[in-house]
């Protein structure tokens, strides 16, 4: 049985990966991203795929902590004693057995996007929480994917680069990619519509990472440095 997962979105399948154990991917997005995404890895690998949507919109980092953990190296008092809530309810009955997993894709931030400081906090403990869920499913080089914020008009407008810098903070670990999605934002509108973007980049992020794909050409420009003359 092969598996992939949107966090609040869950896709599945009767087929094998190449060593023959159940995989999986799990993100927390909308239906049509991982619609977008189940397309292009199902056309890829000639897989048959289904999807069962679980979202919960609107809600923090901090709700999808799996525990106080990943608090303490951030010298933060954790907001719940048990973990989060939403990770409680969605993701942690996942975890009995565990259910093999391939990896996790991500599409959050808008409501940790406040200020400079609200993006430092993120940026130390979205690592922390990747490397928490891992853990938590016995996958120590789990993929994950993770869409950059689009854009809005959020205030102070400097808030939403720097939560995207702070995003970007989840490639100190290992195998995990990126789909950014400031070229198809709807102006003010906090929920881009078209989806599809970021779906097929972030299968293209999975292709490459995952699954090996040399031919998949998925990062897109990345700033570097900037100097004066």
């Amino acid at each position: 049985c092969n598996w992939m997962v949107c966090m609040a979105v869950f896709l599945s399948s009767q087929a094998q990966d190449m060593t023959g154990k159940m995989v999986g991917i799990w993100f927390p997005i909308s239906a049509f991203v991982c619609m977008g995404m189940e397309h292009s890895v199902a056309n890829m690998f000639m897989l048959p795929l289904g999807l069962i949507s679980a979202n919960w919109g609107g809600t923090s980092l901090e709700v999808w902590s799996p525990s106080p953990a990943p608090y303490a190296a951030c010298n933060r008092t954790p907001p719940f004693a048990h973990g989060g809530p939403m990770y409680n309810a969605i993701i942690h009955p996942f975890t009995t057995g565990p259910m093999a997993m391939t990896g996790f894709t991500f599409y959050q931030g808008e409501a940790n996007t406040k200020n400079e400081t609200t993006a430092n906090e993120y940026a130390c403990l979205f690592p922390r929480v990747i490397m928490s869920w891992r853990d938590a499913f016995q996958s120590a080089f789990a993929w994950l994917g993770f869409v950059q914020l689009s854009t809005w008009c959020a205030q102070p407008p400097e808030s939403v680069p720097q939560m995207r810098d702070a995003q970007m903070s989840a490639l100190i670990l290992p195998n995990v990619g990126y789909a950014t999605n400031a070229d198809h934002g709807m102006g003010c509108n906090i929920h881009p519509a078209a989806k599809q973007y970021v779906g097929k980049r972030l299968a293209h992020a999975a292709l490459a990472q995952q699954y090996k794909k040399t031919n998949v050409r998925w990062r897109s420009p990345t700033y570097r440095s900037a100097s004066a003359q």
